[in-house]
């Protein structure tokens, strides 16, 4: 995927100088976040912008414990975390996956940075956060804020306060990090539980319960998704493209192929070529 070329198809970037344009989209790097795992929670400080190429992102405002309610979705050519830059990089609101995404991220710092010297775009970016997080207080005085009591007086609309706790690092969050800089290595469980001083049994059940997917599932889909990066490019065979991404087996990269994109590698190759360059994925 030519990511330039897709930043250049959205609003705020149209007019931008083509060096300018390269100098933004420089820092960000290709992510896969499966369905049902949040991009970004509310138990940690945000630190990353993204572009949706492919799938939904909900977001959700915590009102209890263990209680979300969405108030938006985040669809293709459109970004997430916008809300963190009205907040310090704090985290009011969660980043949930509702259908496998597929996008490109950047350190929320450099990415509004590159866009110092240009009002216009950044005023863009400021509004929508605005927006994100004029809604998502709507739902917290909906949904946390009790009525006056009769005979109280009513004074101004109460303002309900976010409590943004400090970053924290979970042990699923530093796995899934683990495993984008190391996807087509061999990783064994055991060692990722052990980066994360935990027994492979817990690590396993914590990651489940978090990503809704087991390890080695998560592990396969993300080589998958590289592996489709791949496969819409030109000079690869099919074979050399498995041991691009970590599998060492024909066989079972095909079956695991079929299994994450419901085609064979070669039907997906063949799909690839009517696509649009720009969004080609």
């Amino acid at each position: 995927m030519d990511i330039a070329a897709v930043f250049r198809s959205l609003e705020p970037f149209r007019q931008l100088e083509e060096d300018r344009l390269v100098a933004i989209v420089a820092g960000f790097t290709r992510r896969y976040y499966p369905v049902g795992l949040p991009l970004f929670g509310v138990d940690e400080a945000i630190a990353e912008i993204g572009l949706v190429t492919a799938g939904q992102v909900r977001l959700e405002v915590a009102v209890g414990r263990n209680r979300f309610v969405s108030f938006q979705r985040i669809g293709r050519g459109e970004f997430v975390g916008l809300e963190s830059v009205l907040l310090d990089g704090g985290s009011l609101v969660r980043n949930l996956s509702e259908i496998a995404v597929r996008g490109y991220f950047c350190s929320r710092k450099d990415f509004f940075a590159s866009l110092g010297s240009l009002p216009d775009v950044r005023g863009y970016f400021m509004r929508e956060a605005a927006s994100r997080l004029e809604k998502a207080f709507q739902i917290l005085q909906r949904e946390t804020v009790p009525g006056p009591a009769a005979g109280d007086a009513v004074s101004a609309e109460p303002v309900p306060r976010a409590v943004v706790p400090p970053a924290a690092a979970s042990p699923v969050a530093r796995a899934l990090r683990y495993i984008e800089q190391r996807f087509a290595q061999p990783i064994a469980l055991d060692e990722i539980a052990r980066v994360n001083a935990m027994s492979k049994s817990h690590f396993s059940r914590v990651f489940k319960v978090e990503t809704g997917c087991t390890f080695k599932r998560y592990l396969n889909c993300r080589r998958i998704e590289a592996a489709k990066e791949l496969l819409s490019r030109r000079g690869m065979t099919i074979t050399e493209v498995a041991m691009e991404v970590g599998f060492n087996d024909f066989a079972y990269f095909s079956r695991t192929f079929h299994r994450c994109a419901g085609m064979t590698p070669s039907e997906y190759r063949k799909t690839r070529a009517g696509m649009p360059p720009a969004w080609q994925t």
